[in-house]
């Protein structure tokens, strides 16, 4: 973005299409510093909407750019939904735009915006092209992306149920084993440790007649020091 501007617009923005279907502004890049200002207040009082007749909704909507090579006065004040809103148009001083989709193999991201004023500069055809093929490029790196992030997902998903069902698997086996109950809740908390990357695991009993917690098996760090807290008051709890 930092690329675009100042040599090709203004100011430019990219908005992404939440999995709500509403927009989620991500980048921002302008010529004049204070036009950050002006466009996040912009935002505020015309909140973008995927049913506009025109601009970034309707892009999105019908994957067509849309140039407007000379944004008249007429078209910059026409049917304000604030009063604030022609005096914002005014400061930010739009003269020519471009938005034009993010998109890739049916998938639809969001757009880009671009856009002139205080520069005087007016967009032509050969700027709309650049632009489409801007586009194409950020459409395939948002794509590449949000691949891995998905391959990342599916990686982790199979990481936790492969452990979850080794988990299953000791515990079951520790369960069946015909060992002590000391035994067998310690090689539980083992396998919590090992299956699970756990640091310590930890099994308490409740004694209800005297009311405290009894530590029954112990596993990873911290071992050395569980001689000081084997037994511990249940104070503030009811035992059930």
């Amino acid at each position: 973005m930092q690329l675009i501007v100042p040599r090709l617009a203004d100011w430019a923005t990219v908005d992404l299409v939440a999995d709500n279907g509403l927009f989620c502004r991500v980048e921002v890049a302008r010529r004049d510093p204070s036009d950050i200002t002006l466009l996040s207040r912009l935002a505020e009082i015309q909140p973008l909407s995927q049913d506009d007749d025109f601009g970034l909704g309707r892009v999105v909507r019908t994957l067509l750019s849309e140039w407007e090579e000379n944004v008249p006065e007429v078209h910059r004040a026409q049917t304000p939904k604030s009063p604030e809103l022609p005096h914002l148009l005014s400061q930010l001083g739009l003269r020519s735009y471009i938005v034009t989709p993010l998109s890739l193999r049916g998938r639809v991201f969001g757009a880009i915006t671009l856009a002139r004023g205080e520069s005087g500069r007016r967009f032509e055809a050969s700027d709309l092209w650049l632009a489409d093929e801007l586009a194409r490029r950020a459409s395939v790196a948002i794509d590449n992306a949000r691949l891995y992030q998905d391959d990342r997902r599916s990686e982790e998903l199979q990481t936790r149920h492969a452990q979850q069902a080794a988990l299953s698997g000791d515990v079951g086996a520790a369960l069946t084993h015909h060992a002590s109950m000391r035994d067998m809740l310690q090689r539980c908390a083992q396998a919590m440790v090992d299956r699970l990357g756990a640091s310590f695991a930890r099994v308490w009993t409740v004694d209800a007649e005297e009311r405290v917690l009894e530590l029954r098996a112990s596993a990873g760090l911290y071992t050395h020091i569980e001689a000081r807290f084997r037994s511990l008051v249940e104070a503030t709890t009811d035992v059930v």
